[in-house]
């Protein structure tokens, strides 16, 4: 989300799935949905946070009307995602966290008002006088990943979620391996200075030879994989959630420099 010090914070509310969602509904919400293995994994880590970015190039910008507008929107599009609106919780006796969701949760949304030029979930809505306006959304990582959090559930096999379970609820070493609250990432001091830095084919071939001298020792790499269309059986293509892994892979430096360099990176990633 954006700096509260940048924008004039206008609205802080709660908008919550129409009354009628379970009402009208053949089948009631569930009252809890239970965490998969791949969203154990991000049970810590740091929420999903997206901005989009939407220009009105008309001069009668009417915000009352556009803020109206996104509140009936998010409403309509929680009724579709009633668990969005709910709670993570570790209910007292239960081995992992669930996704709980009872009539009356809502989501957080922040209206704000910005002069520059450019829960479960929450949101906030920018506003750009005669411009335009962004929404940026948060959403804990746990719920769901990236790809999730801009376009349904995986039935792990019997026991292999609790395996799973105490393993990445102990991973941080904290005392209390119960608590869901994220894991501190440090974040940049106030004075730092963001750069850009454009890398030429000639500087980037100074540091090939740079690397060349230091050949000893084995070179790391970490990265993740989207599982969605590797699982067997496949799931569904509406699936909600995380389906991501993180991958590590280790190389000896001085292979990885050899002319056959690009083969064994490739390798060493299957």
């Amino acid at each position: 989300m954006a700096a509260l010090d940048s924008v004039k914070v206008v609205e802080v509310c709660k908008v919550a799935p129409p009354p009628s969602s379970s009402a009208c509904s053949a089948t009631p919400p569930p009252e809890a949905l239970p965490l998969t293995v791949f969203d154990l994994l991000w049970l810590r880590f740091a929420p999903v946070q997206r901005f989009f970015f939407y220009q009105i190039s008309s001069n009668s910008f009417d915000t009352t009307t556009l803020v109206s507008k996104l509140k009936a929107s998010l409403s309509i599009a929680l009724q579709q995602f009633l668990p969005l609106a709910g709670n993570l919780a570790l209910p007292q006796g239960s081995p992992k966290p669930i996704l709980t969701y009872v009539h009356g949760d809502a989501v957080s949304l922040t209206i704000s008002s910005s002069q520059k030029k450019a829960t479960a979930m929450a949101l906030q809505v920018t506003i750009f006088p005669k411009r335009g306006f962004s929404i940026g959304i948060a959403t804990h990582h746990a719920i769901l990943d990236g790809k999730t959090s801009t376009i349904r559930v995986i039935r792990d096999p019997a026991g292999l979620e609790a395996i799973y379970s105490d393993e990445f609820l102990s991973m941080d070493g904290r005392s209390n391996n119960r608590s869901l609250m994220p894991s501190k990432f440090r974040t940049p001091a106030p004075d730092s200075i963001r750069g850009t830095f454009v890398f030429t084919r000639p500087k980037i071939e100074a540091l090939r030879l740079l690397a060349e001298e230091i050949q000893g020792g084995k070179a790391f790499m970490g990265f993740t994989v989207d599982c969605r269309s590797r699982l067997d059986p496949p799931i569904s293509s509406n699936y909600f959630g995380n389906c991501l892994v993180i991958r590590l892979v280790v190389a000896e430096t001085k292979a990885l420099l050899g002319e056959d360099g690009l083969t064994v990176a490739v390798n060493a990633t299957f």
